[in-house]
């Protein structure tokens, strides 16, 4: 039908005449050739003659042709000069690196592998085992490419070569937070020695126990009804239930090797196209080290450890102009410190979820303008109290100080530490501006002065959320960190930390969503055209008639571990009505089958009818902090252990969801219920404390939690001890205390109006939307 529409004419040739396809032919001739010259070259057996041909065809489309002058196959494609500086001798000996995730604390750290060529599904290295016959993926890798004896294949003890396995190896991790390799670890002429004099000792990098698997690589085979092993373009294990995740590892956000989009060296970056652009990014970075006084110029000292450097070369697309961004980041090996003397205390926090949501619905109740601001390089900032020395990249030396090294003043991208020293520095900054950092949560700064005019600060790493009635106040603020670093401002907040923030001033209602996140994640998985479903899980689904072990898991090749990472940050920001699945599904990390991948499907179909949910909080709504508390009994789903599910509301929608599997078997509902409300006090605590510091008043009146077990409740009010309650732990005891001093008030609800249900188990479609409502998710 499409030959037609296009007016093309299907013709083929008869049997046992190649002359009459002549083209395609001599280009098949021109790809033997070359892949036998290869295979000859490297002493390799016939076996590996896929191998050969893949890599044949690939070094075919980067190389001149007299039918495009001037071109490469690959440049008329994709309209870019391929990047070449990758290119590795086929079937040379090469070292990959064992992630540390991957081997123990006295295990070898890199493996002896083949070169077999170059991923096209995975971004890296294609390499195998002679032994195993594993094929391999890994970016981490030195080539010894002078060095083309066979001493691993001679090693093998098989008189017959085999045909290289069917098995796959991912040695990097997820492909948004992989960590790309050095100059060094992808040269083949590099070495590990600096050019700087020895007399300084060579840092050695922190060795640190590891209890990941037994063998180095995790291997997934392909299944035993599985057709044929097919052409290395579709060789990606994909079981015939699982063919969805064919999708998910072609799709552009975990593929690429060959884009070129981001380099693995500055010798690519500014030996490609775009070396224009990267060669401003690096002077930027440079610029942004020098104007913050960052190091100073020294000798190498006698006897000192020296911290190793490299760059960090990332596309961004950036949020106003949706253009790409090219950022160059200059980071230090800090996995090389030693603890006690390269650093002490590393620590640095960050605004909990729970705070942030509070300070919008206040934001709501006392009608605050909310502004995000921005920090450039913000760990720059941060004073260093230790002696750190480091050898910078050569581009970052004047012409005539290659023999110096950098002595830093700052801390830098990359030290253990360096997170520490910018909450510091920031700390001292807002404290000077005449702000009280909060005891409860100490991301948050309060200016309170001025009863009457509001001014509260979040903080999460370099993002600040600012919130106040004053403008005068807030551009005092924003004037005075522009003082000390490099600001940007954002005006109005409109997305924050994966956030779509909406206000709307005038009627006093606030919102925040993330359906732009749903989204990404949706087409990451290859879910974005699926059908909705009414709920997250079936109510009916049993996952304990299936056992199965860490072995079997792994032969399922879909993202089980990926989608649930994806969708807990989800649930833990906007999304309380898909806590408790995500929880009860996180715990197959390692022993999922095929049920939980379905239900982990349904998971994202949900989603895909929902994406447009928001939490929205109103000037109109109650303003009155209120706790909801309940628990399962011994599902059998659990494993016998009770959920515990509460939440808190105010001004219309939650700020606060838990959804927890007890540590203790409860013996009855009462006794699940307790421990229940044990927890949902202890939240309670936390935010009379938050309340007071952002009201700048001690809260007298008690918070009021509803409980829909009066036996739960009669045990806390009373001092009671009975045959079935005395074995309780005291550290749920506490309640009793907390009660009697009137700091909390326990309600009794009816159980179907019990929002914290859809926090402890599935339910119907029409309790789950009936808990939505009182959610405050709106859409």
């Amino acid at each position: 039908a499409i030959m037609k529409l296009n007016g093309i004419k299907h013709q083929t040739t008869t049997r046992y005449s190649p002359k009459s396809n002549g083209a395609a032919e001599r280009v098949n001739r021109s790809i033997v050739e070359r892949a036998r010259s290869m295979m000859f070259d490297a002493d390799l057996g016939k076996e590996y003659w896929g191998e050969s041909v893949a890599t044949a065809v690939y070094l075919l489309n980067r190389s001149p042709s007299k039918r495009l002058p001037g071109k490469t196959p690959y440049e008329m494609w994709t309209g870019e000069k391929p990047v070449l500086t990758h290119l590795r001798i086929f079937g040379c000996e090469a070292m990959a690196q064992v992630p540390s995730e991957l081997r123990r604390k006295w295990d070898a750290k890199s493996q002896p592998l083949l070169f077999m060529g170059y991923g096209e599904l995975t971004k890296g290295y294609r390499l195998i085992d002679p032994k195993s016959k594993k094929i391999i993926y890994s970016r981490d890798v030195v080539f010894f490419e002078k060095a083309m004896k066979k001493t691993l294949i001679d090693a093998d003890p098989s008189p017959d070569r085999t045909e290289p396995s069917n098995k796959v190896v991912i040695l990097h991790s997820n492909p948004e937070e992989e960590e790309e390799p050095n100059e060094e670890e992808q040269s083949s002429d590099s070495s590990d020695e600096s050019s700087t004099d020895g007399s300084a000792t060579e840092e050695e990098e922190q060795e640190e126990g590891n209890t990941g698997d037994e063998e180095f690589f995790p291997t997934i085979e392909l299944s035993s009804d599985d057709e044929e092993v097919p052409r290395r373009s579709a060789r990606v294990p994909k079981p015939k239930d699982m063919s969805d995740y064919v999708t998910y590892m072609t799709s552009s956000d975990n593929s690429g090797f060959m884009l070129g989009e981001e380099p693995l060296t500055i010798k690519e970056a500014l030996g490609g196209p775009d070396s224009l652009k990267w060669k401003e990014a690096l002077n930027c970075e440079l610029q942004s080290l020098i104007t913050n006084k960052t190091y100073e110029l020294v000798d190498v000292p006698q006897g000192k450890k020296l911290l190793r450097s490299r760059w960090v070369l990332k596309v961004k697309n950036d949020a106003d102009s949706g253009k790409p961004k090219f950022k160059a980041r200059l980071v230090i090996k800090g996995c090389a410190q030693t603890s006690g003397v390269d650093y002490s205390e590393t620590f640095s926090p960050v605004v909990k979820y729970a705070s942030l949501r509070y300070l919008f619905s206040h934001a709501a109740k006392r009608n605050l303008r909310v502004d995000h601001m921005d920090v450039s390089t913000a760990y720059l900032y941060g004073d260093l109290d230790e002696e750190i020395h480091v050898i910078p990249p050569a581009e970052a030396l004047p012409p005539n100080c290659q023999n110096k090294i950098w002595k830093l003043k700052k801390a830098v991208y990359g030290l253990k530490q360096s997170g520490r020293c910018w909450n510091r520095k920031l700390n001292q900054v807002l404290t000077d501006f005449g702000m009280r950092q909060s005891k409860a949560d100490p991301c948050i700064y309060i200016h309170d002065k001025n009863p009457n005019q509001v001014l509260i600060v979040a903080v999460w790493v370099d993002d600040f959320l600012i919130f106040t009635n004053s403008k005068s106040l807030r551009q005092a603020l924003k004037k005075r960190l522009e003082t000390h670093f490099a600001m940007k401002d954002l005006g109005m907040a409109r997305s924050c930390l994966g956030m779509r923030i909406s206000q709307d001033l005038k009627n006093g209602k606030i919102s925040i969503d993330q359906e732009e996140y749903v989204e990404k994640i949706l087409a990451r998985f290859n879910m974005k055209d699926c059908n909705p479903a009414p709920t997250p899980m079936d109510p009916g689904l049993d996952f304990t008639t299936v056992n199965v072990s860490e072995s079997e898991s792994e032969k399922l090749s879909v993202p089980y571990q990926e989608a649930i990472g994806s969708l807990l940050y989800l649930s833990q920001i906007t999304r309380p009505d898909i806590a408790f699945v995500v929880n009860l599904l996180s715990r197959y990390n390692n022993t999922f089958s095929k049920i939980h991948w379905l239900a982990l499907k349904r998971l994202f179909r949900y989603i895909r009818g929902t994406s447009k949910y928001r939490l929205e909080y109103s000037r109109s709504d109650d303003g009155n902090l209120e706790g909801f508390c309940d628990s399962d009994w011994g599902n059998k789903l659990n494993g016998r252990y009770s959920v515990t599910g509460c939440c808190f509301k105010t001004q219309g929608a939650l700020v606060s969801w838990y959804s927890k599997k007890q540590k203790t078997i409860a013996l009855s509902t009462c006794e699940a219920e307790y421990m229940s409300l044990s927890f949902a006090i202890q939240e309670a605590l936390w935010f009379r404390q938050l309340i007071a510091e952002i009201e700048n008043n001690k809260v007298n009146e008690p918070l009021n939690i509803f409980c829909d077990n009066k036996g739960a409740i009669d045990l806390a009010k009373n001092t009671m001890t009975s045959q079935r309650s005395k074995h309780i732990d005291l550290r749920h005891h506490f309640v009793r205390e907390h009660i009697a001093n009137k700091e909390i008030v326990v309600t009794h609800i009816a159980s179907e109006n019990m929002p914290a249900d859809l926090l402890t188990k599935p339910l119907t479609k029409d309790k789950h939307f009936k808990c939505i409502k009182s959610y405050g998710l709106k859409f």
